[in-house]
């Protein structure tokens, strides 16, 4: 292997404009959303914020002439979905675990809502903006590991209006996860899947 094979090259304007774009959107909507107190409001007020997310995510893809394979909107391999899925829900449960300084049990109607509110609308709409959207786009011209590292900090970024610069190794370490289930899945499945889950594990902390 030559020098010359290990040359990475840096990111086309494209990518690098449409990662800032992305980024710009996804942070305005989460500071918008924490502005407004979404979060302390009726819960269809989240689950309506993030299905505008989402289309606007599958809006975007379609402006771009974006395929449903190329969001990941397709059938996962199976033997790595269903054993990525199982090692990535626990990692970010015991993650999730080790940063909580308490823990507690939530009632039957806060589980529904959410299950509801994660798995049908937050984990949908972020995973079809970066492992869907940004990620196809950088991996077309760059690869899989480039798409997955530049989405991991677009992904962290957008979180701190929510938690704060002290979530950001930690949002990181997740969106790298989601990335590498997106590669190994072949699919939006997975990470969709285990970000879901690891949403709904914060119910208990």
């Amino acid at each position: 292997m030559t020098v010359a094979t290990l040359r990475v090259r840096p990111l086309g304007s494209r990518t690098v404009w449409m990662t800032a774009v992305l980024t710009l959107g996804g942070l305005s909507f989460n500071l918008l959303r924490m502005r407004l107190r979404l979060d302390a409001g009726p819960l269809w007020l989240s689950m309506v914020a993030f299905g505008i997310l989402g289309v606007a995510a599958l809006a975007c893809a379609a402006a771009l002439g974006r395929s449903r394979d190329d969001l990941g909107l397709k059938l996962p391999v199976s033997a790595p979905f269903w054993l990525g899925s199982a090692l990535g829900a626990a990692v970010m449960v015991t993650m999730a675990a080790a940063t909580a300084p308490v823990t507690r049990v939530p009632g039957a109607q806060q589980l529904l809502g959410g299950i509801a509110l994660f798995a049908l609308c937050t984990g949908p709409a972020e995973e079809l903006l970066f492992r869907g959207l940004l990620y196809g786009i950088i991996a077309d011209e760059h690869g899989p590991v480039t798409a997955t590292a530049v989405t991991a900090v677009a992904f962290a970024l957008i979180h701190v209006p929510a938690y704060g610069f002290a979530s950001l190794p930690v949002a990181t370490c997740a969106g790298l996860l989601f990335g590498w289930l997106r590669w190994w899945c072949r699919s939006l499945a997975g990470p969709w899947l285990v970000h879901s889950i690891a949403d709904l594990s914060l119910l208990w902390l």
